[in-house]
This record gives structure tokens, sequence and C-alpha cells, in this order.
């Protein structure tokens, strides 16, 4: 999985709109953790305010750091553990079968999800049953229209799950992992219609090359037509199996067959992806069985992921509170609130990169382990809200650029704009305030985006929202001028982002989600300042 995601420039001519929106939205992962309350202890019962600053720094250590350690990493030691023993289970050994393989990944994997979800583990088995019947079905029938239909079904599923079958408290708890099995369900749908309609595009250039050197050898050769068909019936080596073998550093899947239960079942809930995610490929789970690498590189990555998840833990739980109590200007609030929102959302996705890499996924072709799911300092030091999309969720921002908007974009920008806004939405539920906050993302990505081309256009400065390799500026990158007009919009986005994250405060019972209510107060609050700012600039983009 490409860790760094685009390189290339990202303003490239005057086509802003299809240069902005290959960018996509970013997605808030579900980041729902049952972490200890360090209120519940005594010594906090003489405190009206338990995280003024009045508390010292060895009580903040004992009464929340060292209990929120020690709970959390209870719950989360449990997923990297049942990670790792899949791993060690399934890739010491190249002599066991490949069905066994899979059926330890669905052991594990629920597993593991029971641990968090209890019997709500059911809408995982049902979703995961349904799509592999509709896989089957596509596959056997048709042929073809594998992901739309894989599409439909998942969302269909949800719908009726979140609406009619399940309640509000025990849906709101399998969000986050019914969206991950539904982008593994679509993205497999997909793929399939992809390999397989290139494979046959390969195979109809064949036979037309060879119906027309067979039409003209027959004058000179009479037999060698039938060696061409002999030929013809023999795999070509670059997509055998045996050549795959071969070569220790490529994996090939054969898309042609329908993949089997168990690998489908295996794929959709194994212990590495299941609970906290991230989204892999189809490929990335059938690769990892393949020659698998074990080194220290490996142990360490686990390791670093989990010491970083739980500074990010701490920070949100702890820390921030601390340093930046009630009482306060509103806007230090607001941004208390938004940096503790940003570091759970921190805290899952290293989290998620630790189970998947305990689980083997994430291997690079250099032997590295080069899995990233978040990059922090490009969210917390922005140079630009677009920044921010591409780094709050990597794995997220791929699927939605590759399955959403790249699939409908021979419709035309706005349908393929439309529908990735419409999937981001449908994978996290009909939810107002996540929806809001995305149309809000899009609306203030899009007027950044434009704005910032336009004046480096004008002042032929190195100002675009991502920063533009390869091309010749009047003032460069390091020039007073870039750097000043660079750090003016970083400031801004700090502020949208304190401003759009301010309603996932976790001060109160939201075990059932946030309402519409809960959104427009917290907006009101700030008296929609950034709303009006945004407008401003996005008539500001339109006209100059």
């Amino acid at each position: 999985m490409s860790e760094g995601l685009e390189s290339e420039p990202l303003y490239m001519d005057g086509d802003y709109l299809n240069e902005y929106y290959d960018n996509d939205y970013p997605e808030p992962l579900w980041e729902t953790v049952e972490d200890s309350d360090p209120t519940d202890d005594p010594a906090f019962s003489d405190h009206d305010q338990p995280w003024k600053m009045n508390h010292s720094l060895e009580e903040i250590l004992e009464y929340c750091v060292q209990p929120t350690v020690r709970d959390a990493g209870l719950h989360i030691g449990k997923v990297v553990l049942w990670a790792g023993l899949f791993r060690l289970a399934t890739q010491l050994s190249p002599s066991i079968r490949p069905w066994m393989r899979h059926t330890m990944a669905v052991i594990t994997g629920l597993i593991a999800a029971a641990h968090f979800f209890y019997t709500n583990v059911a809408y995982l088995v049902c979703l995961a049953c349904l799509s592999y019947l509709v896989l089957v079905v596509s596959h056997g029938i048709w042929g073809h229209w594998r992901g739309p239909l894989m599409t439909v079904t998942c969302l269909g599923f949800n719908l009726v799950a979140e609406f009619w079958l399940a309640t509000p408290v025990d849906w709101h708890q399998i969000r986050g992992a019914q969206m991950i099995l539904t982008m593994k369900m679509i993205s497999l749908g997909f793929d399939f219609d992809r390999e397989n309609q290139r494979l046959l595009k390969a195979d109809r250039e064949i036979d037309a090359a060879q119906a027309a050197v067979s039409a003209t050898a027959d004058s000179v050769a009479p037999g060698l037509r039938m060696r061409d068909r002999r030929a013809k019936r023999v795999p070509s080596p670059t997509n055998s199996t045996e050549a795959s073998q071969n070569n220790s550093d490529q994996f090939q899947v054969d898309y042609r067959r329908r993949p089997t239960f168990f690998e489908h079942m295996g794929y959709a809930i194994n212990p590495g992806t299941t609970v906290f995610g991230p989204w892999i490929t189809y490929h990335d789970y059938m690769a990892s069985f393949h020659r698998p690498k074990w080194n220290l590189t490996w142990l360490v990555k686990i390791v670093l992921c989990i010491v970083y998840g739980f500074m990010f833990l701490t920070i949100s739980t702890c820390w921030n509170p601390w340093m930046i109590p009630d009482g306060v200007w509103r806007w230090w609030t607001a941004y208390r609130d938004a940096m503790s929102f940003r570091a759970s959302h921190y805290f899952v996705s290293y989290i998620s990169e630790a189970t998947a890499v305990a689980a083997g996924f994430g291997l690079g072709e250099a032997g590295d382990w080069n899995l990233q799911v978040v990059h922090p300092h490009n969210i917390e030091v922005p140079r630009s809200l677009t920044e921010v999309v591409k780094s709050w969720n990597i794995p997220m921002h791929v699927w939605l650029k590759t399955y959403c908007f790249k699939v409908t974009r021979r419709f035309g920008t706005l349908v393929a704009v439309l529908t990735t806004y419409l999937a981001s939405t449908m994978l996290h539920g009909l939810n107002f305030q996540l929806g809001a906050v995305l149309l809000s993302l899009g609306i203030y990505t899009f007027a950044e985006f434009k704005l910032r081309a336009r004046l480096a256009e004008i002042l032929q400065a190195s100002v675009h929202a991502s920063r533009v390799w390869g091309q010749k500026f009047k003032y460069p990158e390091g020039s007073m001028v870039s750097i000043s007009i660079n750090f003016i919009f970083g400031m801004l986005a700090c502020f949208n982002l304190a401003y759009l994250g301010v309603m996932f405060n976790q001060d109160a019972s939201m075990s059932e989600g946030y309402s519409w209510q809960h959104t427009l107060e917290k907006w009101a609050e700030l008296d929609f300042v950034s709303t009006y700012l945004m407008s401003f600039l996005m008539l500001l983009a339109l006209v100059i």
C-alpha cells in the first residue's frame, strides 16, 4: 500500500476542479475506546473541576495517565496478541493448507472482535456472508457487475441494520468495524471487475495477433497454425502460477478464479484489520501468506506504533484537559476539544497500524514495514486543509479515490464529486454531524485550493495548497513572500480544524452518536465564524 500518496504536483494546469477532487475528503474514523475515567478516583472527589491546572504533575500521572494506559492496554493488547498469534500460526510453516490459514484468520478475528463488540459481531458475520453470496452469483451468472452489486448490497444492509435492526447504542459501537468491512467488500468486487476486464482485453489482443500471424503464415508453413493453437493453450510465463512462485518479490492474485468461502471470510474477518482497521486490499491479504518475512523491523514497528498510540491517548485524555481547562477563552476550549478528538484519532490510527503489521500486512519490497495510516505532523502543523485531507486517513483516502472518484469520473467531474461525497457519508451512516463536517470540508478545501492556485499564478509564488515540485517560481518555497502566505493559510487551516472538530468533544455522553442539535449548538457557540469566513473566501476564489 502506498504511504506517500501523490508525489506529483497537485497544480498542473487550469483544470482546478479535477485536480482538487483527486484528493477527496478526509474521513473521521470510528474512535470509540473504553477509556477509564480518572474522575472516579476518590482523590478527585474534592474538586469540582478535576482537570484544572491546580493539580500537580504527579497527580495527573498517578490518577489519569497510569489508569488510562493500564486499562486501554488490557483491551488493545488482546487485539495485538491475537493478530500476532494468527501470523505465528499461519505463516511460520509453508506446509499449512490454505483453507486452514483462512479459517484461523476468521477464528482469531471473531475472538478479537467479540472482545469489543460482543454479540454485535453478528452484523459483521452476516454482511460478510451476504457479500460472498452476491460475489458468487455475480461471478457465476454475469461475470461482471461485481463492484456495483457489492456496493448496493453492503450499503443496503448497513441502512437496514442501522435503522431497523440494531439499537442506536449497538450500531454506534459497531459502526467503525462495519465501515471497514464494507470498504473491503466493495473494493473486492471492483478489483475483480477491473482485473477481469484487463485480462479479457489482453486475451483478445493475443487472439487477434495470433489470427493475423496464422493468416499470413498459412501460405508459407501449413503446420504453423496448428503449432500456434497448441502454443495458445500453454499458459504465459508472466501470468502462470509457477512464475509467481519462482519470483520471491512478486505475488499475483488469480482474478479469473472466484475466491473460496474461506478466502473471502479470512479477508473479511481477520484480527489484523477487523476491529480498528485499516482497510487493506484483497491482494494485500493474500500476499501476506506468500513468502512471509520475519525480521526485527517487524517487532520494532509494532512497538513504536503502540508507543505513539498511547502517547496520543494520554494527550487526548489527560494532558489537553489539564493544560487548557474550562473557563478560558472559548476558542482555546474549542481548540482543546478538537485537539482531543484528533489525538484520539491518532491513537486509533497507530493502534490499527500495530494490529495490521502484527498480522503480517504492510511488508514493502525492501523488507521494511511501511504501512502508515495517518501523518499527524501534516495535520497539527498544516500547510493547507488539502494536506490535512490527504494525511487524515491514508487508506480511506486511497479507497475513495480508487473506487469512487476514478470509477465514476467518466460520467463527468460533477457526478464523480457527488458520488464521492455520498459514498463517504453512506460509509459512516446517515449522520447529520458527519455530513455537515464532510460538506464543510469539501467547500473549505475547494475554496482554499482554488484561491491559492490563483494567487500562485498571479504572484508567481510557491503558495499552492500542496507543494509543487519541479516548477520554477519568482518567489520559491523559501522566499519571505511564500513563507508568509503559506503561514497565513496554515493558521487558517488550524482555525478551521478547531471549528469543525469542536463538536466531537468527549465531555458529554454520546453513546448513541451525535445529533444535529449538538452540531449546531457547538457551531453557534462560535458564532459560525468559520462558516462566514470560508464563504467569503469561496466567493473571492470564484471572482479573482
